[in-house]
């Protein structure tokens, strides 16, 4: 699996931060998950996560997002519940885990905070960082 956008992964251990040269992101402890959806012809799987609590600067509310892109998915799996139950409390990140499969080829799972599952097997992983303003 190629890296793009941010520090490659390392493989069998469980990871909660990502991060670029510059910022990083703790996806466990100060994030939601915000969206995932899956683009059919680009066979891309995408998976934004929200800063949780806002960020200040020069007298500007910001929320930060950060943006996963798997692409070249060669196999998707999802397992449990993906759809938040009646719960006030958002979904979150518990960890993720990069395993290599071949040289191009590397797998990650994401195990969200209720359980649930998503993994998926491809051949790059891109950061992207977004902010929105409020």
């Amino acid at each position: 699996m190629r890296f793009r956008g941010l520090r490659p992964l390392q493989p069998g251990v469980p990871i909660i931060e990502v991060s670029d040269d510059k910022r990083s992101f703790d996806l466990h402890n100060e994030c939601i998950l915000q969206a995932m959806e899956y683009l059919l012809q680009q066979r891309c799987l995408v998976l934004r996560f929200q800063r949780s609590k806002t960020v200040s600067k020069k007298s500007t509310t910001r929320q930060a997002i950060v943006a996963l892109e798997i692409g070249g998915v060669k196999e998707l799996q999802l397992s449990g519940n993906l759809v938040a139950d009646n719960s006030s409390e958002p979904l979150g990140l518990d960890f993720m885990e990069y395993s290599p499969v071949a040289d191009d080829l590397g797998r990650l799972r994401f195990v969200l905070d209720n359980d649930a599952e998503v993994v998926v097997l491809g051949t790059r992983c891109q950061l992207k960082f977004l902010e929105s303003h409020e």
